[in-house]
């Protein structure tokens, strides 16, 4: 919130039941807005509870959604919101509470270094999920999926028109697909 408005400005994903894992990015020291709390279990931020009729035609609802405040941001060390690379843009939520295991809460499974290393990735799909902003320019109020391909370094060099210096072996290429990407508001959500 900034004193008078409260607005869901970047995305996270639940890594156990106290931590939360999102983007260093969303923490500006001189930013006018502050976190106030962390929400799990959300969907359709109009909705509450969130339901949808399923392909029977049945009201299927989720449990409502939990707001835990955050004892402690563990920003990466070598973070700097100055970095025109957004390296190590990586931040921990601590949580105030532990969050429960339920239908539409839980933990995300967090690949191996091994997994990574051993991943091809221009032969590998990747969802990006949020509330960002869509082809309208406006903020939307479902949490929207996106698939979209893994490409090699090269590839995001030219569409970044930068060199290879820009990027380093912690970093991935993804989408390149016309009219698929994720945008502002969804910083910090899931791959």
């Amino acid at each position: 919130s900034n004193g008078r408005d409260s607005k869901f400005q970047c995305g996270g994903s639940l890594i156990s039941d106290r931590y939360v894992v999102t983007a260093a990015q969303c923490f500006k020291s001189n930013s006018k807005w502050k976190l106030d709390f962390v929400r799990l279990g959300e969907w359709d931020l109009d909705a509450s509870p969130d339901c949808k009729v399923d392909s029977a035609g049945e009201l299927r609802c989720n449990e409502l959604h939990q707001d835990f405040g955050v004892s402690k941001i563990i920003m990466h060390e070598e973070f700097s919101h100055s970095d025109r690379k957004k390296q190590n843009d990586i931040a921990i939520l601590k949580l105030d509470g532990q969050a429960p295991t339920t239908r539409s809460i839980a933990p995300i499974c967090v690949p191996t270094q091994e997994m990574v290393d051993g991943l091809d990735i221009e032969r590998t799909r990747f969802d990006v999920a949020g509330w960002g902003l869509t082809e309208e320019r406006i903020k939307s109020k479902r949490k929207l999926k996106v698939d979209l391909p893994g490409q090699g370094i090269s590839s995001c060099m030219k569409a970044f028109r930068v060199d290879s210096s820009f990027f380093t072996d912690s970093q991935l290429c993804v989408g390149g697909e016309k009219g698929k990407d994720s945008c502002r508001g969804d910083s910090g959500g899931p791959l």
